[in-house]
């Protein structure tokens, strides 16, 4: 509410909050256990107490022993929450930060209890009636950010199988946004709080001071205003930045071996945004031109000296983005390292090994380094094995035989042709070397087991046995 009205009047106050717990019980009761409905009817019934208690300007008779009554009851509520073992709810799960909320309300009741027996009912009622509207807050908070974890959570089950789940991580996308829910709730309900206790003009106006005080170094004038402007620019380009990564499901592309050229496109747009979050916060925060050209200047120094390997990296993320070497989905070797690209970063990159383990590497390595790229332009790869016969066995007819065998295998490409030739002349045996192709490189060990397999059951039952060692 005081991000809406500026100084709203009480009862027109009370009226909005009025029509939230409505809307709130409704929301609520269908999910409420036997228990759970007469804690909510009390606090409802309580909550309509103070509020008309809060409307009356003036001091009415037996006020004060209303006051201490209604607080000894929400004392005895939120006791009895505490202590109890009764679910409130059925089939959802209680909130860590439940015992925290009804704590920080019997703190409040036990203030408000303390002020009204020495006399000081103002504040017994500004401490009561603070108590249970952050309670009931709390709890309006809490279903909010339930409500949008769930939407996004339908939306994952509505559209797994459209192609437009292939595009955005709902999962992802869920995990990450929990935290700013609950920072966004705890930013209101600070605010409502102070709003509660009456002290929400004095710490605006002590914060507009401390902010737009001139302060300086030197010759340079500045406020925390400017400097919080910048940082929160910054700050929300980075989140916006996070999103967008996070958007596009990369870990589908991981798990089903497509490539994903517009994840790829990901970090330049991270890359813009972050420029463009830079401009408009040094504009916002009006940090002027020259000065910038000596944080540009030191920077630059910096870079001289210790960060070049830093600055190579974030170079080589931008020439990745444009030449696309890799991109999200690839089957890549470097080095020792094997694995498909998992993420393309601005600094770094993660590679998916077939451990299991994410490997971090420097866009500066996979530039300069040689880089082995198993799916750039198809998924197609070639395995081969070798089998040993006897001297006395037919050589052709052993090819015929595995060509023949080969070619009823729906997964081995018919083209290129499998190609068996003779190895060479070993000690004991003949050995037979065969190559073919598979259509997707993640079956590649399935299928030359599966070769393997037919070309040792066709060669027994021609009555040929594979020879590796001298028979006995």
């Amino acid at each position: 509410m005081p991000f809406l009205f500026g100084n709203p009047t009480m009862s027109m106050l009370h009226a909005l909050e009025l029509c939230r717990l409505l809307a709130l019980s409704y929301l609520l009761i269908p999910f409420l256990t036997k228990f759970g409905r007469l804690i909510w009817f009390s606090l409802s019934t309580l909550w309509v107490f103070f509020a008309l208690d809060d409307i009356l300007l003036d001091s009415a008779f037996g006020e004060r022993w209303a006051l201490f009554i209604a607080a000894l009851l929400l004392l005895a509520i939120c006791v009895q929450i505490i202590k109890s073992k009764t679910n409130l709810f059925v089939k959802i799960e209680a909130s860590p930060a439940t015992k925290a909320l009804v704590y920080f309300t019997i703190f409040q009741i036990l203030l408000s209890l303390v002020f009204n027996l020495t006399g000081r009912l103002s504040l017994a009622k500004i401490f009561g009636v603070s108590a249970i509207q952050c309670l009931m807050l709390g709890v309006t908070l809490k279903v909010f950010c339930t409500l949008v974890l769930e939407a996004i959570y339908l939306q994952t089950e509505a559209y797994q199988s459209s192609r437009f789940s292939d595009f955005i991580n709902y999962k992802e996308l869920q995990f990450r946004l929990q935290r700013y829910l609950w920072f966004i709730a705890a930013v209101v309900f600070f605010v409502s709080f102070v709003r509660n206790i009456t002290l929400y003009d004095l710490l605006t106006s002590a914060t507009s001071q401390f902010f737009n005080e001139i302060r300086s170094i030197g010759s340079y004038k500045f406020t925390f205003a400017s400097i919080a402007i910048f940082i929160c620019i910054i700050w929300l380009s980075s989140i916006i930045s996070s999103f967008i990564s996070f958007f596009f499901g990369h870990e589908k592309a991981v798990a089903g071996g497509k490539r994903n050229s517009l994840n790829s496109m990901m970090l330049l747009i991270r890359l813009a945004i972050w420029t463009i979050g830079f401009l408009v916060a040094v504009a916002a925060a009006g940090i002027p031109i020259d000065k910038l050209s000596i944080m540009l200047g030191a920077l630059g120094v910096g870079i001289g000296f210790g960060l070049q390997n830093i600055v190579n990296n974030l170079v080589s993320g931008v020439i990745i983005a444009f030449e696309r070497p890799i991109q999200i989905g690839d089957q890549i070797e470097i080095g020792t390292k094997a694995g498909v690209v998992k993420e393309i970063g601005v600094r770094s990159s993660k590679i998916h090994s077939a451990e299991g383990s994410d490997i971090i590497v420097p866009n500066g390595d996979l530039l300069s380094q040689h880089l082995i790229n198993w799916t750039m332009q198809d998924r197609s790869k070639r395995v081969e094995f070798t089998v040993g016969i006897p001297y006395e066995t037919d050589i052709e007819l052993v090819r015929n035989l595995i060509a023949d065998k080969l070619a009823k295998n729906q997964r081995i490409l018919p083209l290129p042709k499998p190609v068996i030739i003779v190895q060479d002349f070993g000690e004991y045996a003949i050995g037979i070397r065969t190559l073919l192709w598979v259509a997707d490189l993640s079956v590649a060990g399935e299928v030359r087991t599966e070769a393997m397999i037919d070309v040792k059951s066709v060669l027994s039952e021609a009555g040929i046995n594979l020879q590796v060692r001298p028979l006995s």
